[in-house]
């Protein structure tokens, strides 16, 4: 069998779900390299600045463990090398960086769900993914003309990236019928924790082998050939699709109802928005969940740095373990969710709201453990992970409910 008679064979949404959990990968390589890359492009903190962050958790060196880091109980032994660059860049100016992107991203995800049902979702995921990249390529450069190039560039890819998820739930609106979207999401959305355990010790293994600018180029032009295959083997809707099966074709309308968005016309309800509790309660939910999510994916690296003291590349492993374990959640709990509808051992309103206090309730009990788990690095990683793990639900719980409660107006509902 040829290649081209070999794809043709592969199920259209097989497809869409390989290069879907591909383009987040690549979306969340790109937002969060700088978490990582922050750490190594800036000078160390003065003296007193490094003592008043390592008074509470003093590294101890003996004579066996030099050379190695080795986590026993309250103790953690390292011998790093450390990269630094030449920025003398305070907190302030690196918080300022590092929440720049959310700035753009705060501002444009309602237009840009609206966009991706005018336009058709391929589009614009496909250009919030090649934002990111080109982001990452022009970062050294705006880096070295100033912060504040650097911070405008964050807050530009930022308002660009912000249409990935609304675009993307149009996509799932379109093509995935109802009892396959919390499993759908858990392995696709998802991804994104897999770009997150993929960027911080990638970067951490660039910056220590060929320096801080290295990991910026090799992110960017990992979404780049993305872009490449998402241009030329996705399709907005089943219907313009040119290699689905007729019976898959057929399975998905039957199910979905599915239309071409590009000829959507409908005025959109504003006043049943804004007036619906259903809505509001998703508001919510998300605003709260994402509150923990982001904090872990921006200070863990430099938590585990700073306070812990781990090593650069050692720091980029450890701050992975919680997000491989929120994709593994996301996977289990969006398939529990999943059975539970399909066996009709609950509705599909029981089973979202289950998922839903599991992603929220279980990581805060967790995140207070870190608080009260001092110096024990152990006990504190552990705690984060298990936080991620809990927190992966959301992919049977809000997440999905955002399709299920308005397909037409998907792309307004963004996580």
């Amino acid at each position: 069998m040829t290649i081209s008679g070999w794809i043709e064979k592969i199920p259209a949404r097989v497809s869409l779900g390989v290069l879907s959990m591909l383009g987040f990968i690549n979306l969340y390589i790109s937002r969060v390299n700088l978490s990582i890359i922050i750490v190594a492009m800036v000078r160390p903190a003065s003296s007193n600045q490094s003592e008043a962050i390592a008074s509470e958790c003093k590294t101890e060196e003996s004579p066996d463990s030099i050379n190695n880091s080795v986590v026993t109980g309250n103790v953690t032994n390292i011998k790093p090398t450390e990269v630094y660059g030449n920025f003398d860049w305070d907190d302030h100016i690196q918080g300022l960086i590092l929440g720049s992107f959310f700035w753009g991203y705060a501002i444009f995800q309602v237009p840009g769900g609206r966009l991706a049902e005018m336009y058709g979702p391929k589009k614009i995921f496909g250009i919030s993914i090649l934002s990111g990249g080109i982001a990452a390529i022009l970062s050294p450069i705006a880096a070295e003309t100033s912060y504040i190039a650097l911070t405008v560039l964050r807050a530009l890819q930022g308002f660009c990236q912000s249409v990935a998820w609304p675009s993307m739930h149009v996509m799932v609106a379109q093509w995935i019928p109802q009892h396959e979207r919390s499993t759908f999401i858990g392995a696709t959305f998802f991804a994104t924790s897999i770009g997150t355990v993929t960027s911080l010790p990638l970067c951490g293994a660039m910056i220590e082998a060929y320096g801080w600018e290295s990991a910026f180029y090799l992110t960017g032009i990992l979404s780049l050939i993305w872009c490449l295959f998402w241009a030329f083997l996705v399709y907005d809707s089943p219907t313009q699709h040119p290699r689905i099966s007729k019976e898959e074709l057929e399975y998905i309308q039957d199910d979905t109802k599915a239309r071409d968005l590009r000829v959507t016309s409908t005025k959109v309800p504003w006043k049943s928005i804004i007036t619906s509790r259903p809505v509001w309660a998703l508001i919510i939910t998300d605003t709260l969940s994402v509150i923990g999510l982001y904090l872990l994916i921006i200070k863990v690296p430099s938590y585990t740095k700073n306070v812990l003291g781990f090593s650069i590349k050692d720091s980029g492993l450890i701050s992975a373990l919680p997000f491989l374990l929120r994709y593994f959640g996301a996977v289990i709990w969006g398939s529990i969710g999943h059975q539970l509808i399909v066996r009709k051992i609950t509705s599909i309103n029981t089973s979202r709201k289950l998922c839903a206090s599991i992603s929220t309730f279980l990581p805060a009990v967790c995140m207070l453990g870190v608080a009260y788990a001092g110096c024990n690095p152990t006990a504190a990683v552990t705690l984060m992970t298990a936080s991620m793990f809990f927190n992966g639900a959301v992919s049977g719980g809000h997440m999905v409910t955002f399709s299920d409660i308005s397909p037409n107006y998907t792309g307004f509902f963004i996580i």
